[in-house]
C-alpha cells in the first residue's frame, strides 16, 4: 500500500503541470454538472409540489363556492315557503286569510320543486344526509301544495319532530359541510 501511495505521489509530481490544466477544470465541470442536475430535480419538484398545491387550493375554492350556492338555494327555499305560508295565512294574494290564487300556489309549487331538485344535485345522492334533506323539503312542498287551512296545516307541521323539519336538517348540513371545507383547508398540505 505505501508503495502505491509513493509511486502515485512521484506521479503526481512529475505531471503537476498537465493537472492542473486539464484535471481541475475537469473537476469543476464536473461538480458543476451534478450540482446543475440536482438543482433541476429541486426546481422540478417544487414546480410539482406547486401544481399540487395549486390543484388543492382550486378544489378547497371550488367547494367553498358550491356550498355558497347551496346555502343560497336552501335561503330561497325556506323564504318561500315561508312567503307562501305567510300569504296562505293572511290571504295577502287572494285577500282571503287561508285561501291563495291558484296561480301563485302552481307557481310557488313550481319554484320550489325547481329548488329542491337543485338543491339535491348540488347536495349529491351520496351524501349521508341527503335523504333526509330531500324528504323534509318534500314535506314542506306537500305541506303547501294541498289545500287545507291554516290550523290543519300547523297541526301537520308539529307531528314532525323538530330534527325532521327542513330548517334543522338544512342548517346540519351547512354546518357539517362548512366544517369539512374548514378542516381540509386547516389540513392543506402536499404528499411528499
Amino acid at each position: 500500500m505505501d508503495e502505491l501511495l509513493t509511486e502515485l505521489n512521484s506521479w503526481v509530481a512529475s505531471h503537476q503541470s498537465i493537472l492542473a490544466v486539464v484535471g481541475i477544470p475537469l473537476l469543476v465541470a464536473l461538480s458543476t454538472c451534478v450540482v446543475a442536475l440536482q438543482t433541476t430535480r429541486m426546481g422540478l419538484k417544487a414546480n410539482q409540489l406547486d401544481r399540487q398545491l395549486q390543484a388543492r387550493i382550486w378544489d378547497l375554492e371550488h367547494r367553498k363556492q358550491r356550498l355558497l350556492e347551496l346555502r343560497k338555494l336552501l335561503s330561497d327555499f325556506s323564504a318561500t315557503t315561508f312567503e307562501a305560508d305567510f300569504d296562505m295565512g293572511q290571504g295577502l294574494s287572494s285577500g282571503n286569510p287561508n285561501r291563495v290564487l291558484k296561480d301563485k300556489a302552481i307557481d310557488t309549487t313550481n319554484k320550489l320543486i325547481l329548488l329542491l331538485s337543485e338543491a339535491n344535485l348540488m347536495l349529491g345522492f351520496d351524501d349521508e344526509e341527503y335523504k333526509d334533506l330531500s324528504e323534509a323539503m318534500w314535506f314542506e312542498i306537500k305541506l303547501l301544495s294541498v289545500s287545507m287551512n291554516q290550523e290543519k296545516r300547523s297541526l301537520e307541521l308539529k307531528k314532525r319532530k323538530p330534527d325532521e323539519r327542513f330548517a334543522s336538517i338544512s342548517a346540519r348540513v351547512m354546518k357539517r359541510l362548512e366544517a369539512n371545507l374548514i378542516a381540509d383547508g386547516k389540513n392543506l398540505s402536499i404528499a411528499r
